[in-house]
């Protein structure tokens, strides 16, 4: 079974540091290719750690952004029939292929894709000024995912 790497961290220096209280020269071939290779993997570990620290704020900023933008969606939904646009039953039929709680529960890129359609049909029937902005809304936090992720993901072909 596998430690983890700061287990292998802290195992490879207390291994490191024994050799001296035992009296094993620092100069050995033994002593001096552990040493050198737990160099090398500590160095390793500091950058993996980094790279992961980097992946945890990357994911928590995005899936913050997406918890706003599925509200959004959420309260299209719910305005969109008492508009007339929609049923209340199934309120994006005219607009998308996803209801929106299957709009939501798309995975990010997926919904960066498909999001946009939607608002842009909803858009094309003329809304109450109430809709409007919540369209407008929803495509701000579309694009504040979309740049979270990277930059484009697929194409509006692909989101259909």
């Amino acid at each position: 079974m596998a430690r983890p790497f700061s287990n292998r961290v802290t195992y490879g220096d207390a291994i490191v540091s024994r050799f001296t209280e035992i009296g094993i020269s620092k100069s050995s071939r033994l002593t001096s290719g552990l040493q050198a290779q737990h160099v090398v993997f500590v160095k390793a570990t500091v950058t993996v750690e980094k790279a992961e620290h980097g992946y945890d704020d990357a994911a928590t900023r995005i899936s913050k952004l997406d918890v706003v933008r599925d509200k959004t969606i959420l309260a299209l939904a719910d305005k969109v029939p008492g508009a007339g646009l929609g049923e209340r039953a199934s309120p994006f039929a005219r607009y998308s292929k996803y209801p929106p709680t299957k709009l939501v529960g798309l995975p990010y890129a997926a919904q960066t894709n498909r999001g946009p359609l939607a608002l842009t049909e909803i858009r094309k029937a003329n809304p109450a000024k109430e809709i409007a902005a919540l369209c407008d809304d929803g495509e701000k936090q579309n694009e504040a995912v979309n740049d979270a992720l990277g930059g484009p993901h697929g194409t509006a072909r692909d989101a259909q």
